[in-house]
């Protein structure tokens, strides 16, 4: 966004449109990877997580259809990919977005509902410990939650805090 701003860009919403990961090409040493598990439904939470902190106005996902060669991540009914983005969705839905903060690695976004904060947290770089503070329970992309016993927890995808 600060590189539009500098290059004179008129200041219009920003869309991605299309977006997937592990595209085949340009050319033979770039061939298609298959992007699948926890690594998929992290980068796709994270797609959309990004596009909230870098004030993105919209997202589109290529391609929801049945398997095909071409895409790295997957997106039809039961992939990681589509789990993780309907899970966020539950996670966000009628929520208001406050900010994303970075401290070293680890990145929070709080995130307000019926008054009530909460927040979804994750790591750029492996496994990071996060401080749990007055939350309760976490949930994983999977859709899994479980209640918080430690004070001090292990992010590495996308996890949300209540």
């Amino acid at each position: 966004m600060d590189s539009l701003k500098a290059a004179g860009a008129p200041n219009k919403p920003l869309w991605d449109t299309e977006n997937n990961f592990g595209l085949a090409g340009p050319g033979p040493a770039n061939p298609d990877q298959d992007i699948t598990g926890s690594k998929a439904a992290q980068w796709t939470a994270r797609t959309y997580l990004d596009a909230l902190r870098l004030g993105l106005s919209r997202v589109y996902w290529y391609s929801w259809r049945p398997d095909i060669e071409l895409l790295g991540i997957q997106m039809n009914t039961g992939s990681d990919g589509a789990i993780a983005l309907q899970t966020l969705e539950g996670w966000i839905t009628d929520a208001t977005f406050q900010r994303c903060a970075t401290k070293g690695s680890l990145v929070t976004c709080g995130f307000k509902r019926n008054g009530k904060s909460f927040s979804i947290v994750w790591s750029e770089s492996g496994p990071t410990n996060v401080k749990v503070g007055a939350f309760s329970n976490k949930c994983e992309l999977d859709g899994r939650c479980a209640p918080i016993s430690q004070k001090k927890l292990k992010v590495t995808g996308p996890t949300y805090f209540q």
